[in-house]
């Protein structure tokens, strides 16, 4: 039998050390730590946990090291990009990134609805960041399962004892900051898929809203819903890379300034006792701390699902067309092809309904934002499933579909920013998340919130992966 220290000395340290990336900064210009040395750390434990946790889809391990080492050359020389400059990165396979394939999740060839590389990618080149490669998703970005039989399904490194799904659909996003796999990740967002994996895997995520990012270069999923987002290991480290990416200062109110709506219905219906238990504990701890609740009367909130549906399934197929869907259809995962195909019976006036009601509702959630800084829910109904490795049915399948799910939409529907952050530590024996979500446009704002809850709840503990590491 293998020995924890014998497994333990064989895995190359994570370079952040359970510490977020303004810490990783000062290392890096201190001298304690190249952008060489951490890139190839990275790819160490690539090398050593992705055969098991099947985060990645490729990897660009010369290119990474190329960008490693002209960082540490310009450093060197003087020149500082920001703080994003030499942090190692996976995006998110459904953006195209130069030098790499794009396949969204896909053995079908959907290319040519990305094109090229877009300013968000770009952006981060500029501030310095490393391409370390690119991470598995749900084919197409749609489910919340995180299940991909064709390409890979990412396993959720929180417990090395049973195969946990990590949510869809940024799921190899999730798993590989989870991991220590890199230091931040690209992931977007439709109707929960940066924020539900952040939930079901410990970490640290958000949505942007939907106009703060330019979504050129990436698979439309839905052009009223889709949003980029990042996860890392902190909501201070997501403040950092927001700082860096838009130059908007992040400044943390004191919590005694600090007022929270909690919708409850819509957001907490339907919760495992876990789930619930902990949320109403971490609420209870930031209640304690002098940050005020205050209840939010929303019924309509019902309603979004539904809504969703009605807008996003026509949206899909519109950007596939029908006549490639067909053509494509038998590629595709049978639970993603029967959603896309769902796209193919609605009728206009019933997406154009939708949209009308959605818009009605967006109204009525502005006017409960008055008064309150965010709020505050929870991310998912349950706590991260065991997968047997096939889904026995279809029947089978939708109901994992289900219990994967969470109270996410409602931030894309109604047109919000929103984060995740793990809130575990308070009772839950796996990971929970809670969710804050602040109008279109106040994402700093709401990062801001974020770090006041971080600073009360505690951040992450990093997971034990060392009975991941083969004998």
């Amino acid at each position: 039998m293998r020995s924890t220290a014998t497994v333990t000395a064989r895995l190359t340290p994570d370079p952040l050390q359970g510490q977020d990336l303004a810490a990783y900064g000062r290392a890096l210009r201190a001298g304690r730590i190249t952008a060489v040395a951490a890139t190839q750390a990275y790819l160490d434990r690539i090398a050593l946990l992705d055969p098991v946790l099947t985060a990645y889809e490729v990897l660009a391990p010369q290119a990474a090291l190329a960008s490693a080492q002209a960082i540490d050359a310009l450093l060197a020389a003087g020149t500082d990009l920001g703080p994003l400059m030499g942090v190692p990165l996976a995006v998110k396979d459904v953006l195209h990134v130069d030098g790499l394939p794009t396949r969204a999740g896909s053995q079908a060839d959907v290319a040519d609805l990305i094109g090229g590389e877009g300013p968000f990618v770009a952006a981060l080149r500029r501030a310095g960041a490393i391409i370390l490669g690119k991470t598995h998703t749900v084919e197409f970005a749609i489910g919340s399962t995180g299940v991909n039989y064709h390409r890979g399904t990412p396993r959720n490194p929180c417990d090395a004892g049973q195969f946990r799904l990590a949510s869809g659909s940024s799921s190899g996003s999730a798993v590989a900051v989870a991991a220590g796999l890199c230091a931040l990740a690209v992931g977007t967002d439709t109707g929960g898929s940066v924020r539900g994996p952040a939930a079901f895997c410990g970490v640290a995520g958000i949505k942007f809203s939907r106009d703060a990012v330019s979504r050129s270069g990436v698979f439309p999923m839905s052009r009223s819903f889709d949003s980029l987002g990042l996860l890392a290991d902190s909501a201070a480290s997501l403040a950092l890379a927001w700082q860096a990416l838009h130059g908007s200062v992040v400044a943390p109110p004191p919590p005694q300034r600090l007022r929270l709506g909690v919708p409850r219905a819509y957001f907490f219906e339907a919760l495992a006792p876990e789930v619930q238990a902990c949320t109403e504990r971490a609420l209870q701890a930031l209640a304690e701390a002098g940050v005020q609740l205050v209840e939010i009367d929303f019924p309509e909130l019902t309603e979004i699902d539904a809504l969703y549906t009605a807008v996003a399934r026509p949206e899909l197929m519109a950007s596939l067309g029908q006549g490639r869907f067909e053509a494509i259809r038998g590629q595709l995962n049978p639970d993603v092809a029967e959603r896309v195909a769902e796209g193919l019976d609605a009728g206009a006036e019933g997406y154009l309904r939708a949209r009308w009601r959605l818009q009605a509702l967006r109204e009525r959630a502005l006017s409960l934002f008055q008064g309150v800084d965010a709020w505050v829910a929870p991310v998912k109904h349950n706590l991260p499933p065991v997968f047997a490795g096939r889904f026995e049915s279809q029947a089978a399948e939708r109901a994992l579909n289900r219990y994967c799910g969470g109270p996410t939409r409602a931030a894309n529907a109604l047109n919000l920013c929103g984060t995740s952050q793990p809130i575990a530590q308070w009772g839950a024996p796996l990971p929970v998340g809670l969710q804050l979500l602040c109008p279109a446009g106040q994402d700093s704002g709401l990062l801001a919130v974020a770090q006041v809850c971080e600073a009360i709840l505690g951040r992450r503990q990093a997971p034990d992966l060392a009975a991941f590491v083969p004998a």
